[in-house]
């Protein structure tokens, strides 16, 4: 599966909103990562961001993963901590609903599912941390995927159907499947979302050149 990863190294501070590239590139993605550091609620930009991500994840339905990177998810949920300091500096410079709509996108952040790195001693390595995050991140826009691809092609689950049957076949070693792209790709993961073993392995190639 292809992932195309959008990674904002913009700096916003000069301007009022966001970005049209950056809205455009969250309102184009189906999952948002949010990394939330120690002084992430200093940056406007971070929390116009915040805001506009958990703003489509409510009415769009947009997937968000936050990670709580050496911060308590408990001081994001109720703003405490330096997170508490940085929002009462906005308020003193920014306008009362601005920071009210950033501080609620901010706090419903903290009360979502996610991975708490705290650093310490007894956690793990941060390489772990990754391994699971790009696992997980994979199986569900995987999932995502399968499950638009079942909404919206006719004739899908036949398809899935026979090749299983195939696959289920006890002299069966070899599978190919054969047509356009991004159809064929989309059924290929459709019918891995349905395998029952691990141990079934799909290889994905791109062209074949005719000699």
């Amino acid at each position: 599966m292809g992932v195309n990863v959008f990674f904002d190294e913009e700096k916003l501070e000069k301007g009022e909103q966001l970005s049209k590239a950056l809205s455009q590139a969250i309102a184009a993605s189906n999952l948002s990562i949010i990394v939330l550091s120690v002084n992430y609620a200093s940056s406007k930009s971070c929390l116009a961001e915040v805001s506009d991500i958990i703003d489509r994840k409510n009415t769009q339905g947009h997937i968000v993963l936050p990670i709580f990177y050496h911060v308590d998810p408990s001081h994001v949920r109720n703003i405490g901590g330096s997170f508490q300091i940085s929002f009462e500096e906005h308020e003193s410079k920014r306008l009362v609903d601005e920071v009210k709509r950033w501080k609620a996108a901010f706090a419903e952040v903290g009360k979502l599912k996610g991975w708490h790195i705290d650093g310490g001693k007894l956690d793990r390595p941060e390489a772990e941390y990754i391994k699971d995050i790009i696992e997980y991140v994979t199986e569900k826009l995987t999932n995502s995927r399968s499950k638009s691809a079942s909404d919206e092609l006719v004739g899908l689950d036949y398809q899935k159907n026979m090749i299983l049957r195939l696959i289920e076949r006890k002299d069966c070693r070899a599978i190919g499947l054969w047509g356009i792209g991004g159809i064929t790709k989309t059924l290929t993961m459709y019918i891995r979302k349905s395998l029952r073993s691990p141990e079934i392995v799909m290889i994905f190639i791109k062209m074949l050149v005719r000699i």
